[in-house]
């Protein structure tokens, strides 16, 4: 993208944070605000970590951050609803990807900020025909999988200490089953920071 483009011309500048990820990512209007860095929000809705994944390098490496915070993997695990027959080749693929794209970021030196998959929240009345138990149960193997990803360059954040009540997203952080509200982003800004 010719935004990418001009952020790779102008080199190295002022510190460089790029949030990358699904619509989580993309729905962050108020970025955390960090004196001297520059925010870049590359969330794209409807991502999957295999998406994420194919544009990790255009979308981040690219633009040479020093540090990237990346939320992905609810929308390959909501997948689990109505394919339930491959839900372990679906946490696996989340999973390895997940672990690639911070490998990759790692090797370029860049610090990563992983958010543990957000819990859901009440599943609205047009999600539950194609819901199910075990999507929240995949939600809770994954993040177990990704508290592991700490390292010297990794910083896991997890968002069930900020967001869950008894497994799913506190009310007065839900926008819907899947997102955020004003009050959620506020409080992840907080947390990131």
């Amino acid at each position: 993208s010719r935004a990418n483009e001009r952020l790779v011309a102008s080199g190295p500048g002022p510190k460089r944070i790029v949030f990358i990820g699904d619509s989580r990512i993309a729905m962050w209007s108020e970025l955390p605000r960090i004196p001297g860095a520059q925010m870049i929000n590359r969330g794209r809705g409807g991502d999957t970590t295999a998406q994420v994944l194919a544009r990790l390098d255009r979308d981040a490496i690219a633009l040479n951050p020093q540090i990237v915070v990346l939320q992905v993997g609810i929308n390959d695990l909501k997948a689990i609803g109505v394919l339930s027959e491959r839900a372990a080749e679906i946490q696996a693929s989340c999973r390895e990807n997940i672990k690639h794209m911070v490998g990759d970021l790692e090797l370029h030196g860049i610090h990563v900020v992983v958010l543990t998959i957000f819990p859901v929240g009440r599943v609205e009345l047009v999600r539950r025909a194609i819901w199910s138990r075990d999507i929240d149960n995949a939600v809770v193997t994954a993040n177990t999988s990704l508290r592991e990803l700490s390292s010297s360059l990794t910083t896991v954040i997890d968002g069930d200490l900020v967001f869950a009540v008894n497994g799913r997203m506190n009310p007065k952080y839900a926008n819907g089953a899947l997102h955020l509200n004003e009050a959620g982003y506020a409080a992840l800004s907080e947390t990131v920071l």
